[in-house]
């Protein structure tokens, strides 16, 4: 009797290196791990191949070491990307995982002489099986940070902005995080330390501790604990107390793993995307990241997350809150980190944007998709622009579309709306387009022109209206420090904390009659 076969999806996509325009026309050949061509495709004016469907490891059993040779293989891939003007490479381990779809990104170099080119040959990981970890006492609150210089050094707080209204306060995700990487028991590669975006980051850990997680809500109440102990980590400069030049390591005993390179999976970067400024805070209103731990199973009455559970309180309808709250207690509450620092830039969150809309905010989407569009090459990113600030149905196609072609996302996630993942993916694209090194953005239209004149491009994404009468107010000796205040919100007050220097407290922005 066969065994039963399980699927799952794969969309490759190839893109320029440095601004990461889609390149179509690519030969795309996937193969098995034994060099035998399945499906020879093209990419498409967006990079992509088609979805295809493919047998697929199982995502309950996708560390098991006890599996045939066949079923060791399957689910596994290899795919060569080759174009004329490009360098070819070849992908070896694309993982797909039943139920989900792998999404692999392939970025390629110009060719650089003539000749047949060598093909580069790239390795995907496989995550590694759990280990035990050490407990460890989440409220030996000494450890907080009252001089948090890995965040301070990350961009410059002394740009001068106006404001008609206090900024949001809040924590702030940091742009990058240094990772100490240790090699594997055996291995002769040496330690290393990596410094990476906050997110890439954390989708690599998200990848290593989350394999063939498919169930929305186990994976974002997952997300956020680690979001949580990361910002534990890196607030309260835990390693770098002991003199270490880094904030948190690989070490699957004492802090998460992490995988470098993985085969990229849909419901795990939609998620992360969506999820990765959010995080746990300790009880009590002490809103600081709380040292959120976890477990692969049986750890559920340890005030830590059993993975294994999450997935089956998914499956029983329970929602991320109720699944945190349900390993936690029921007095700890999941908060929003208020910034993020984009290329060296300090950012708000936004909240979504949909048809009806308007404003600058809305502007400013349009604005970015109308750079990615020229760029890109693709009309209907450009048709939103033309709607000046109000978010009608060119904006909605140009979402959907961005959705669809660029995030890989189907079905009902395709909405049409702005959220969190959707504009930090949009953001994203427009500066590596605008600060890529070799390639110069040429405006065609006085509105660009203005934009990338700037020094700071549109810097100010989600901040209210310039106002004069607003100015921020700098003293000669600033102290740092983790600041809590209270503001008042359409819900009621809340309370929020973040890093900055005490003199907010005592000189706020100051109003001019």
């Amino acid at each position: 009797m066969e065994a039963m076969t399980t699927s799952g999806e794969l969309v490759v996509s190839v893109y320029q290196e440095g601004d990461l325009a889609p390149i179509p026309r690519v030969q795309v050949e996937i193969s098995d791990m034994k060099s035998n061509v399945i499906r020879r495709l093209q990419t498409d004016e967006f990079g992509n191949i088609p979805t295809i469907t493919l047998p697929a490891l199982s995502n309950h059993n996708t560390h098991s070491e006890m599996a045939m040779e066949d079923q060791a293989t399957q689910g596994k891939y290899i795919v060569t990307v080759k174009h004329p003007n490009y360098e070819p490479v070849r992908l070896e381990g694309v993982r797909v995982l039943e139920g989900s779809k792998a999404i692999p990104e392939i970025h390629l170099s110009s060719l650089r002489s003539e000749g047949f080119p060598v093909i580069k040959t790239l390795k995907l990981e496989e995550p590694k099986p759990s280990l035990e970890k050490i407990d460890q006492n989440p409220y030996n609150l000494s450890e907080f940070s009252t001089n948090p210089q890995s965040f301070l050094n990350t961009f410059n707080l002394f740009t001068e902005h106006y404001y008609s209204t206090h900024p949001p306060i809040g924590l702030v995700i940091p742009e990058t995080i240094q990772v100490h990487l240790f090699p594997e028991q055996g291995s002769t590669a040496p330690e290393r330390t990596v410094v990476m975006k906050f997110v890439d980051y954390i989708k690599g850990v998200v990848h290593e501790v989350l394999d063939g997680f498919t169930e929305d809500a186990a994976i974002r109440a997952n997300i956020i604990a680690i979001v949580s102990f990361t910002l534990n980590r890196y607030y309260t400069e835990h390693y770098h107390k002991q003199n270490k030049n880094y904030h948190i390591t690989n070490d699957r005993t004492m802090d998460q793993g992490y995988i470098e390179r993985p085969t990229d999976q849909e419901p795990l970067v939609r998620n992360t995307d969506a999820f990765f400024s959010q995080y746990v805070q300790y009880p009590n209103h002490r809103y600081f990241p709380f040292l959120a731990q976890s477990c692969p199973s049986g750890c559920a009455n340890g005030e830590k997350l059993d993975r294994a559970l999450s997935r089956i309180l998914a499956q029983e309808g329970k929602t991320h809150t109720e699944i945190i709250k349900y390993f936690y207690g029921e007095n700890f509450n999941i908060v929003s980190a208020a910034f993020i620092i984009i290329n060296n830039e300090l950012y708000t969150f936004i909240s979504p944007m949909k048809l009806g809309d308007s404003g600058e905010r809305v502007l400013l989407i349009q604005t970015y998709l109308d750079v990615i569009g020229k760029d890109y090459g693709i009309q209907v990113f450009k048709k939103a622009i033309e709607e000046n600030g109000h978010f009608g149905e060119k904006t909605v196609k140009a979402i959907k579309l961005y959705q669809q072609k660029i995030l890989k996302w189907t079905g009902e996630k395709i909405t049409g709306v702005v959220d969190q993942a959707t504009w930090y993916k949009i953001l994203s694209r427009y500066f590596e387009i605008i600060h890529r090194q070799e390639r110069n953005y040429n405006p065609t239209d006085t509105q660009d022109q203005h934009i990338t004149s700037l020094n700071r491009p549109i810097g100010a994404t989600n901040l209210q209206s310039i106002h004069s009468r607003y100015i921020w107010q700098k003293p000669m000796s600033p102290q740092y420090g983790l600041l809590c205040k209270t503001i008042p919100t359409p819900y009621g007050p809340r309370q929020y904390c973040y890093y900055s220097y005490f003199y907010e407290i005592y000189n706020p922005y100051m109003y001019y009659q």
